[in-house]
């Protein structure tokens, strides 16, 4: 027999498991009760078994789904503290503290971070997304170009690397990055809208070269460019379709599919128009 303090200092492995298996499920408030008494029981003495943070994390990211987030940082900061190497801490405490606007505090945390993973590519990006968020863009397209390799490979930092490119108005590239991304990620609704973006913006341009060309005589030339830019706007409306299938009531996507429809002279423009009309109605409301 042991006795009871002991027993309940054990437990603490049992209830992560069990919460971590109600965080998948989305059923939040029950997560964030196991997961508090798992950090009870965990705290209780020494554990047999350090977490490396994990408990604190898995914490963290339970209230941050139930928008209880005033907590969140103590708990994120909990988890470094307690030896975590998980980069998405470190990830989710940036975050945080670039919505307090703390420059300080996110540097730190990327140095921080870069001690312990040096290699890790969602930490690399971090970096260079530090330096587009102070306006520095310079030294984060430097930062941008002297990425490794290992972080192409990993589908979630190639599509924050898209989005630099996206800022950067080079859709060209960006399209391209999402393309591979969408190959280790297929039907990512992230992917599928910034794919639908690029497509976009790719056909506008083009459209306004074939323009150009066409004022300045050059017809066989506007021809050209006009088919490739109806080719990318057809690749627009489908993944902006897709996307649409995801998030159905998005205005953003909805606008800019009226806009494709209406330069296709689509019978869908009408029925687009319509839903538009509803959900701005009722969002007034």
């Amino acid at each position: 027999m042991i006795s009871p303090d002991d027993a309940l200092a054990k437990l603490y492995t049992l209830l992560l498991i069990r919460g971590v298996d109600q965080l998948i499920a989305k059923d939040y408030e029950l997560a964030k009760m196991t997961l508090r008494k798992s950090m009870d029981s965990y705290e209780m003495k020494t554990p047999e078994y350090p977490l490396k943070g994990e408990l604190y994390y898995y914490y963290a990211y339970t209230l941050e789904a139930l928008n209880q987030i005033d907590s969140v940082a103590q708990y994120y900061e909990k988890a470094i503290q307690d030896g975590s190497n998980n980069p998405n801490v470190y990830v989710r405490l940036i975050e945080h503290y670039k919505k307090e606007k703390d420059q300080p505090k996110v540097l730190e945390l990327i140095q921080s971070a870069q001690k312990i993973l040096p290699e890790d590519p969602t930490i690399l990006v971090a970096e260079v997304d530090y330096y587009y968020w102070i306006n520095e863009k310079n030294k984060g397209k430097e930062l941008l170009q002297k990425l490794p390799a290992t972080a192409y490979s990993n589908p979630d930092a190639i599509v924050n690397i898209a989005n630099f490119y996206i800022k950067d108005t080079n859709y060209t590239k960006a399209e391209e990055l999402l393309k591979k991304a969408e190959r280790l990620n297929p039907n990512n609704f992230v992917i599928v809208y910034n794919l639908g973006v690029c497509y976009y913006f790719i056909s506008e341009d083009l459209f306004a070269k074939a323009n150009e060309s066409e004022l300045a005589g050059n017809k066989s030339e506007a021809f050209v460019l006009k088919t490739k830019s109806e080719n990318y706007l057809a690749q627009a409306q489908t993944y902006f379709e897709e996307a649409l299938k995801v998030e159905p009531n998005d205005l953003n996507i909805l606008h800019t599919l009226k806009s494709i429809y209406a330069r296709n002279k689509s019978p869908k423009y009408d029925e687009i128009d319509k839903k538009i009309k509803s959900l701005e109605i009722d969002k007034k409301h």
